[in-house]
């Protein structure tokens, strides 16, 4: 009974994201201003994006007919920039560093594929690339097949980025830079170097994602306190989730599975690991040099007694020993 609980668990992980949780919170678009359209048949359309752009005021928004437009956008200023389609209007940044490049405020990108951005070495550049930017909201959009990161945010808060498919990126699916209290929920990120990628960033919300098969790992947090990691599912990585020298972080009711290592951490303190599912993890869990952590309540498919689980780790070569002292015993989302 407990294995078909397992494999009903594992099925509905490689389920899209949309198919997991489709009760997101939405910054509201700016609809206030005039709408100037880019490409299509309209007589007075723009045929570059940063040409309508240009012309744009706080407020405007600019919508992109389906086809292919070799630009390296750039916004400065409070707009909405809305493709028709996010299978067929692309933006291909010509071998460049960025394709979209956010510095304004209360910018609302949606409805884009983003492709052909290249740099020597991924930290770069990005498909999107936030910087000093707040209250903006990326949303619905496809970034494939670039050498740099996904998206990136670099000293940027208060902004969304939700319901993405960032695929097969050279970097990360999702680069988080010295930013805080971003809301990253709902995106569908395989084949990346990394998932998602903090340093140096606090109060940030991680929900809600699909992370697989990226090579170098599913989510890792370094230097980064008081952000919250929940629910997401994070498969085939090479370490589920990483915590470097990081501190006061909540990691609850995620999907850990088929990872070589589930959860490392090196340095951390005060982390709390909570109603987690590890299930056929080459190794569960371990860390190093890090104390204060607390575990309780997480599923491991290979601990089936009532008592608590230890949670083997070492300092200076010397072996130690955590515990979740009140583990699971059905994973969650099965029934006992």
């Amino acid at each position: 009974m407990k294995k078909a609980v397992i494999v009903g668990i594992v099925s509905m992980l490689f389920m899209p994201p949309m198919a997991i949780n489709e009760n997101i919170n939405h910054a509201s678009f700016i609809t206030d201003g005039k709408t100037l359209y880019v490409g299509g048949s309209g007589p007075d359309n723009y045929t570059k994006i940063q040409d309508a752009i240009d012309d744009a005021n706080d407020g405007d928004t600019v919508f992109v007919y389906n086809g292919t437009y070799y630009e390296n956008i750039v916004i400065n200023k409070s707009i909405n920039l809305i493709g028709e389609d996010k299978n067929t209007t692309i933006i291909d940044g010509s071998g460049n560093k960025i394709g979209i490049h956010i510095s304004g405020k209360w910018v609302n990108v949606s409805g884009f594929k983003v492709i052909n951005c290249k740099a020597d070495f991924h930290y770069e550049g990005a498909g999107i690339f936030l910087t000093y930017s707040y209250y903006s909201h990326i949303s619905n959009n496809i970034i494939v097949d670039n050498t740099v990161d996904g998206i990136r945010l670099s000293h940027s808060y208060y902004n969304i980025i939700s319901d993405n498919e960032i695929l097969n990126n050279g970097g990360e699916g999702i680069n988080i830079y010295l930013s805080k209290r971003n809301n990253f929920t709902n995106n569908y990120i395989e084949n990346n170097y990394r998932g998602i990628f903090m340093n140096q960033g606090d109060y940030n919300y991680i929900s809600n994602n699909v992370i697989k098969n990226c090579r170098a790992g599913g989510i890792q947090l370094s230097l980064s306190g008081h952000n919250t990691v929940i629910q997401n599912s994070i498969i085939k990585d090479d370490a589920g989730i990483y915590l470097y020298r990081s501190y006061n972080n909540d990691i609850i009711g995620n999907n850990i599975l088929n990872n070589r290592v589930g959860v490392i951490f090196f340095a951390g303190e005060d982390n709390f690991f909570k109603n987690n599912n590890f299930i056929f993890n080459r190794l569960h869990a371990f860390f190093s040099h890090a104390y204060n952590n607390r575990w309780i309540r997480n599923y491991w498919n290979n601990w089936h007694l009532p008592l608590p689980k230890p949670i083997i780790g070492e300092a200076y070569f010397i072996p130690l020993i955590q515990f979740d002292w009140m583990p699971r015993l059905f994973p969650y989302g099965g029934e006992e």
